[in-house]
């Protein structure tokens, strides 16, 4: 065997490889609601939360304590999906993956992977994805103790 026949044999099989993962990768990014030629149609994916902290704090402000609530979730959303987002206080939003359309108080502004933006206590955030599916950090600061209680 020689080692033009060899380095021939090597590229025809890495051709192969990623021919397979370029046509998997197409069809992991088709529109929801719709499945390939042949198949039932996909149900409607929904937006997977998973909390990574969340604790009662004390900050210090001007030598008075106060009771702060944080809570730190990362919130996946496939793509072409539009949810809510609830928080209780101000959040900072950071987007990990993805890009996506954020709107605040029904005000869209797009968000690229990367990008952090906050969202004031009160305001209504809707984030909206397209062809792209999102991971974002979502960071929930607000007044009072981890059970919903106000401050003393």
């Amino acid at each position: 065997m020689t080692t033009t026949y060899r380095i021939r044999t090597a590229i025809s099989f890495a051709a192969f490889l990623l021919a397979g993962q370029a046509a998997n990768g197409a069809r992991a990014q088709q529109p929801t609601g719709t499945a390939p030629t042949g198949t039932a149609p996909a149900a409607i994916p929904t937006p997977e939360a998973v909390t990574r902290f969340s604790a009662s704090l004390v900050a210090t402000i001007k030598k008075e304590a106060r009771p702060l609530r944080v809570t730190a979730r990362t919130l996946i959303v496939p793509n072409d999906v539009t949810t809510d987002v609830d928080h209780s206080g101000d959040a900072i939003v950071h987007v990990r993956a993805g890009e996506l359309v954020a709107v605040i108080d029904g005000k869209p502004t797009r968000q690229d992977v990367d990008t952090s933006f906050v969202v004031a206590t009160g305001a209504k955030l809707t984030i909206r994805t397209e062809r792209d599916s999102v991971v974002v950090q979502i960071i929930d600061v607000a007044s009072g103790t981890a059970t919903g209680g106000s401050p003393p």
